[in-house]
């Protein structure tokens, strides 16, 4: 499942799992563009309640790494966990293209305590956020989804930089999907 250079011009691809994922930690992955490949776990349910999962982002080595929840499919709205290679991985609110405001929209419970406890319907809980980098495996993007709202959503947008440096990914280094994940 190749997502192309124009990922984001029409509507998120569907993305199902094939059961043949190329990492033996996780069930699933696809590639939504030629430089990232993304993986995840099937969601399991506990207590009837809290639907969890899995997630890993790959892309070359030293590049920033993201994956975000979108109410369309489009990266404004969105939620987006950030790697920085050599950094942390954060929480981005994503209300603009620009790159100070996307910088400044770091989420966490001290930032925006309002919004984390009412995250919008497109924004899953995302935690255990950990960014790792080898010349081998590139830098990895990982963390936990949890929703409690029933289904995790699946409108998924992706990208990644041309340096560690946070800013534009350029026209080739991003893509979304309507996943179906499990």
């Amino acid at each position: 499942h190749e997502g192309g250079a124009h990922a984001l011009l029409t509507p998120p691809q569907e993305v199902a799992c094939s059961d043949a994922s190329s990492s033996s930690d996780f069930d699933c992955s696809f590639k939504p563009f030629s430089t990232m490949e993304f993986f995840w776990n099937k969601p399991t349910t506990t207590d009837n309640v809290t639907t969890t999962t899995s997630v890993m982002a790959k892309v070359p080595n030293g590049v920033w790494a993201a994956v975000g929840f979108s109410e369309s499919g489009f990266m404004i709205p969105a939620l987006a966990a950030v790697g920085i290679p050599g950094g942390d991985a954060q929480l981005h609110l994503m209300t603009s293209k620009s790159t100070p405001e996307i910088v400044a929209g770091v989420v966490n419970e001290t930032s925006m305590p309002l919004f984390w406890r009412n995250l919008p319907p497109y924004a899953p809980n995302m935690t255990d956020l950990a960014v790792t980098t080898s010349e081998t495996e590139g830098t990895v993007l990982t963390f936990n989804v949890s929703t409690t709202s029933g289904e995790i959503p699946n409108k998924v947008i992706f990208a990644h930089g041309s340096g560690s440096d946070l800013m534009y990914h350029g026209f080739f280094n991003k893509g979304s999907a309507t996943l179906k994940w499990g």
